[in-house]
């Protein structure tokens, strides 16, 4: 979240499962300050129903 302060995107490219904060809660907090960001989250859990939450919840503009 602080590298975006300093670096405005139009894109940000995310992973479902990281360390600190996951991909979902980055998704919404991101969502959140910046809306105009378009969100796009890798996985390879295959576990579709994280995808669909995180989707719901962040209004993701896709995933793979």
């Amino acid at each position: 979240m602080e590298l975006l302060k300093k670096h405005p995107i139009h894109i940000l490219i995310t992973d479902v499962m990281m360390p600190e904060m996951n991909g979902a809660e980055l998704a919404k907090a991101v969502k959140a300050a910046y809306p105009d960001i378009k969100i796009m989250a890798l996985s390879m859990s295959g576990e579709g129903h994280l995808m669909n939450h995180m989707s719901e919840e962040s209004e993701l503009s896709g995933y793979v």
